[in-house]
């Protein structure tokens, strides 16, 4: 019976300075630390059954590796080697495939490639974990930003990776990094409740708000059109906020959220005094 298995990765780049096989030091650097941190993140979730973690931990029994580079080619290989002992309940056996499917389905579904998945592995680990979807991707998007580095600064590179002899997997290029840096349009809501925590000081335009939804502070600005009285509401919700007094208003907003959904900001448009 194997102790282990050995899967092969290959990123490689095309287009720009790649043809001339070379890349900005800097920018191949970010790129293969997005890499390894999407690797991990993605081998974990499995191992794990859906776990998500943002953080680095070490991963009893898996190692990830940096091969030499092809003479004559700007192609870098990665090898993973997968002890028996890290994926029992999953079985070597069957890893190898589960792991390739798992990088389709989070790595095509962040950068909006669809993909639905092919593995028992990969489905029981989405039906046991409905939030895994959101989770996973929200965990992806900054290392798969540094993995497309060399994209950022010459849009003409493509990078792919690819299953040795199977050939490519995914294909990042200006289009999927677009739409990571890009985030969504602001939303209309209405009955936002909450008070405001702080104006900022200079402009008072602006400050802090409590969303009780959100259960936590968010920036905000407010429309020119707000008018003065509307105004004073804000003003007077966080003066009796300071004075321990209740202070709970409710706005109509343009709700900023980042692509994860997590709201960012709101742009106040209407005030009503709840209190």
């Amino acid at each position: 019976m194997n102790k282990y298995i050995e899967i092969k990765l290959n990123l490689r780049y095309e287009g720009g300075d790649a043809e001339a096989h070379k890349l900005d030091l800097y920018d191949a650097s970010r790129s293969i630390k997005g890499l390894s941190q999407v690797l991990h993140i993605v081998s974990t979730s499995l191992i794990k059954s859906g776990e998500v973690r943002q953080r680095y931990t070490p991963l009893k029994g898996v190692g990830f590796y940096f091969e030499a580079a092809r003479k004559g080619s700007f192609l870098e290989t990665i090898s993973i080697l997968v002890e028996n002992e890290a994926v029992q309940t999953i079985g070597l056996s069957v890893f190898s495939a589960a792991f390739w499917d798992m990088i389709k389905y989070t790595l095509k579904n962040t950068v909006g490639k669809k993909h639905e998945p092919e593995t028992k592995v990969v489905k029981d680990i989405l039906k046991d974990n409905p939030n895994f979807a959101k989770d996973i991707a929200n965990a992806l998007e900054t290392p798969l930003i540094e993995l497309q580095r060399p994209i950022e600064s010459d849009s003409a590179v493509e990078i792919s990776i690819e299953r040795p002899r199977a050939g490519k997997v995914i294909q990042f290029d200006v289009d999927t990094l677009d739409l990571l840096l890009k985030d969504p349009e602001p939303v209309y809501e209405e009955d936002i409740t909450g008070n405001v925590t702080r104006f900022n000081a200079l402009s008072l335009k602006g400050g802090r708000f409590y969303s009780n939804d959100e259960k936590r502070t968010i920036s905000f600005t407010f429309s020119e059109d707000l008018d003065n009285i509307q105004r004073g509401i804000l003003t007077k919700s966080l003066d009796r906020y300071n004075d321990g007094l209740p202070s709970e208003i409710s706005l109509n907003a343009f709700v900023y959220r980042d692509k994860s959904g997590k709201v960012k900001r709101y742009k106040i448009e209407e005030v009503e005094r709840k209190y």
